[in-house]
């Protein structure tokens, strides 16, 4: 199948040359979050586009159930170079979000996945953060552990807030990151008023202990950190619950 455009923009949704919903379509086998350039086209109604070349369709005659395509392609002058080609595909469509396209090189089948480019990079980015997720260990908590014990994710926009270099860890003994470790027990934190916590804990780097003061204020999922060293100095950071 020839290569065609994702830069191309949306046409208005009243214009169709072709009985499909607009958007975005994978290759069926491919779930949605995993579709690359190689598996992916587009459809807006008067262009049916893949990676780097717009497709404008010119003819669409119906011929025993279905579409002959003519299309112009045009390259984006990039990675489609400057191709300017008339093909023709043979279109099969199975219902407004379904269709297969055949033509020299031979069959693909395709499904809906995504009203835009944008939609499509979420869906990926909940699956990275949900796979992340899944990945976590189990913490051994006791009971009654108070809710700031658990795996925390750096809320600062990362698609992955969840991954090893976004990571803090509250367990019942110790609060520990890719580049900090921090020791505490039972009697070193409290509830100081409602949703606010305060650990006295004991910072360790290179052999050498020394004293630091963790402010916890939850609310839900989320949690902003604040720590204070022995000379006041602050490191604040905003956190979301992974586990």
């Amino acid at each position: 199948m020839a290569v065609v455009s994702f830069g191309a923009v949306a046409q208005a949704e009243e214009v169709s040359q072709l009985p499909l919903r607009h958007g975005i379509y994978v290759e069926a086998n491919t779930v949605c979050s995993d579709a690359s350039n190689a598996t992916r086209v587009s459809f807006w109604g008067d262009q049916l586009n893949s990676a780097h070349v717009v497709g404008h369709i010119r003819e669409v005659p119906e011929h025993d159930g279905s579409f002959v395509v003519t299309r112009d392609l045009e390259g984006d002058s990039g990675m489609g170079g400057n191709l300017r080609e008339r093909v023709k595909d043979e279109i099969t469509i199975d219902g407004p979000g379904e269709f297969s396209i055949e033509n020299e090189n031979g069959v693909w089948d395709y499904r809906w996945c995504a009203g835009s480019m944008d939609e499509l990079a979420e869906m990926k980015r909940q699956r990275e953060v949900e796979g992340t997720k899944a990945a976590l260990p189990v913490l051994s908590l006791p009971n009654d552990a108070p809710p700031f014990m658990g795996h925390w994710g750096r809320d600062n926009g990362a698609s992955a807030p969840c991954s090893a270099d976004n990571l803090t860890t509250y367990s019942a003994t110790d609060v520990g990151t890719t580049y900090s470790w921090a020791t505490y027990d039972g009697d070193s934190y409290a509830e100081i008023e409602l949703g606010h916590w305060r650990i006295k804990a004991e910072g360790v780097y290179e052999g050498q202990r020394f004293p630091l003061q963790y402010d916890l204020y939850l609310d839900g999922d989320r949690m902003h950190e604040i720590i204070e060293t022995e000379d006041g100095r602050q490191q604040e950071a905003n956190l979301v619950r992974c586990r």
